[in-house]
């Protein structure tokens, strides 16, 4: 089961911060082509003027400059450990942008003082462009910017303060309103970058989530064609939503929601889970039903599984819970055979084709095997084991009953089990639902057919009565109203869910409504057995 990713605020903070600085040395380049531009077109604007040795001096330190950087760029991108050593790579990258505004403030200032004409005019506005271009660049990174824009600008604004005219003044208070422009836009841009890569970021956490689901699935022999198009669906929608959290956790959650209901087995045990149980019952029950077979299913319980529920929650109790499956699962080896475990510490096996006698003697095995296992753990009391109180149902599938029938019969039985003290096993008897009536020799005498008839019509019962032959099956019997057989001459046999007894001459076994059973003659006579039915 794939659960809701959970972000490490530490960690996320520090990618944010890796990709940042990918960024800025991926977008020096371009910063750097755009400088060198207004390099050289300020150094073809100064040729000829009293100002031209400094013009090629402060060239050829950029373009050294530059090319440091340049370098700078390479040894980033081949580096193997760069995302170990984030904060120098920072400084680094932010250092040389603040010698490239050092470089371009110094000769601001110096055209400036020494400079005629118009040169002062286009080297400040050289500078200012490259300014405003460092934004663009860097896409508002408001590290980038400072650190260009403060030493390139910041000189020039002091020059003209410190000249006390008016006109510099007034182009002093022009850069002073640029730069704030500048570091405020930076500001707000940078907000919305690092906005998105937290969103990038927390979208492949997300990515990743759905990827461990995949595998999920598989390991659980899901459809993978059907899952590899909700991967897909989902991939996309996480892709078109990677900027929204809350989006798209709730996505997360639904593929999480999914697994759950399409796994098939216990994520603790290995057995199969309750509803997949369910399902493999419900064909089962009409397969048994066309063969005419049994159908056993026994369920236990631990007996310290209701005062311990939040241990048997834990990590210890779950490797509790484990040998307990081992075990069961031991005792389904037969074809067909299925071990699954239900809520907290229940668990079934059913047994296709077992008769009682068979379930119960496979049940008591079971018992003895936990007690003598000696499964000890943490929450028991000192010297105590974990035993199991355990319930056995048996049915023969037939139409006016259903697998819930059979469910509710164990559970019976199961709740016997532990009412009685625990640690026995206690088998759900179906012939109790009918009721048998010996006959008294002393009180009626003889066993005669008068007799047997009168009896059952002062209790409001008539038939007729039918002679079976040795050996021979009677079909099966499931009345819509009050019957009763009575047996006149000879042994008979009736089976009920794979529990049976003998009825002699003179015994009436009276049904309810609904209840199915087999008979057959048990003796080398013939049987002749009265089969009436409650008068309307």
């Amino acid at each position: 089961m794939v659960g809701v990713p959970i972000f490490n605020t530490v960690d996320l903070k520090r990618l944010v911060r890796i990709d940042h600085i990918s960024y800025l040395y991926r977008s020096a380049l371009s910063e750097i082509g755009v400088g060198t531009l207004l390099a050289i077109v300020a150094f073809c604007s100064l040729w000829g003027s009293n100002t031209q040795g400094v013009a090629a001096f402060w060239t050829g330190a950029l373009v050294c400059i530059y090319a440091l950087r340049i370098a700078l760029c390479a040894l980033y991108k081949r580096s193997l450990t760069r995302d170990k050593n984030e904060a120098l790579w920072l400084t680094a990258i932010l250092s040389s942008i603040a010698i490239t505004g050092i470089a371009w403030g110094v000769f601001d200032v110096m055209i400036s003082a020494y400079g005629t004409g118009y040169s002062p005019t286009l080297i400040l506005l050289c500078t200012g462009c490259l300014a405003m271009a460092t934004l663009a660049i860097y896409s508002g990174a408001s590290d980038a910017v400072f650190a260009y824009a403060m030493p390139a600008l910041a000189p020039t604004i002091a020059y003209h303060i410190f000249q006390v005219k008016a006109d510099n003044l007034a182009v002093a208070v022009v850069l002073v309103i640029y730069t704030a422009t500048l570091l405020i836009a930076s500001r707000r841009l940078t907000e919305t970058l690092f906005a998105y890569w937290r969103a990038r970021e927390e979208g492949r956490f997300l990515l990743h989530a759905v990827d461990d689901g995949k595998e999920q699935v598989s390991t659980l022999n899901i459809a993978l064609k059907t899952h590899a198009e909700q991967r897909e669906r989902t991939e996309s929608e996480l892709q078109r939503t990677t900027a929204v959290l809350e989006s798209s956790e709730l996505k997360a959650r639904a593929l999480a929601g999914t697994l759950v209901r399409i796994s098939t087995k216990c994520s603790v045990t290995g057995l199969l889970n309750t509803r997949h149980f369910t399902e493999i019952l419900a064909t089962e029950w009409p397969r048994l039903m066309r063969d005419k077979k049994p159908l056993s299913l026994i369920m236990f319980d631990l007996d310290d599984g209701e005062q311990n529920r939040d241990f048997y929650r834990s990590a210890q109790g779950a490797k509790c819970l484990r040998r307990i499956a081992g075990i069961t699962r031991n005792f389904s080896r037969r074809a067909g055979d299925i071990a699954a475990r239900h809520d907290g510490t229940r668990f079934s096996i059913l047994l296709p084709g077992a008769d009682t006698v068979s379930a119960s003697r496979i049940a008591e095995s079971l018992r003895r095997e936990v007690e003598a296992q000696r499964v000890i753990h943490a929450a028991l009391n000192p010297g105590a084991i974990v035993t199991i109180h355990t319930g056995v149902a048996t049915v023969i599938p037939s139409r006016s009953r259903n697998p819930n029938d059979l469910l509710e019969y164990v559970d019976t039985a199961l709740y016997e089990a532990r009412f009685q003290g625990g640690n026995r096993v206690v088998r759900y008897r179906a012939l109790q639902k009918l009721m048998l009536e010996r006959w008294d020799n002393r009180a009626d005498g003889q066993p005669s057919e008068e007799g047997v008839v009168k009896k059952l019509a002062l209790r409001g019962y008539e038939g007729r009565t039918n002679r079976y032959e040795p050996d021979s099956k009677i079909s099966d019997h499931c009345p819509d109203i009050d019957s009763v057989h009575a047996v006149l001459r000879g042994r008979l046999r009736i089976t009920l869910d794979g529990q049976s007894m003998v009825l002699r001459p003179g015994d009436c076994v009276f049904f309810p409504p609904g209840a199915t059973c087999s008979a057959e003659v048990a003796s080398n006579e013939a049987v002749y057995l009265l089969e009436a039915v409650k008068a309307q």
